[in-house]
């Protein structure tokens, strides 16, 4: 246990990484009309996906960990996703760009992935620079 509590960074510096990206999201999308973007995300998600040659069947169950206000739910509309990232509420009140209404096919929780409440298996997990906002790394995998 007292390892696991060594790995964990403080507090303190998950706070500090947590603003950072919000400032980075605000910044990064300043100037940028909502709906542009999102065209272009939709579009880099689906190449994506077909560049890792992924076809996930209609019904699967997905999971997107450290989704933030952009992830790869984008596109994944015939799929059962659950999108978890400890900002989304700050995304949703801060952002243009992102309103959970639209996406009902998606399950968000706005929550840490250490502490998120999931339950059984998913059929494709996606963690898309996600591990370095972990607070343990280790642990969540």
């Amino acid at each position: 246990m007292q390892e696991t509590l060594d790995r964990k960074a403080p507090a303190w510096r998950w706070s500090l990484a947590q603003k950072a990206e919000i400032r980075w999201w605000r910044h990064y999308l300043r100037g940028k009309p909502p709906a542009d973007y999102l065209a272009w995300k939709r579009a880099y998600w689906a190449g994506f996906l077909q560049s890792a040659g992924l076809q996930l069947p209609a019904g699967s169950k997905v999971l997107d960990v450290g989704c933030g206000p952009a992830g790869v739910f984008l596109v994944l509309e015939t799929c059962r996703l659950t999108a978890v990232d400890p900002l989304l509420e700050r995304y949703e009140r801060t952002l243009p760009h992102f309103r959970r209404a639209d996406y009902p096919h998606v399950q968000f929780v706005s929550a840490p992935f250490e502490t998120a409440p999931l339950e059984g298996s998913f059929d494709c997990i996606f963690c898309l620079n996600a591990l370095n906002h972990l607070r343990d790394p280790l642990f969540s995998l």
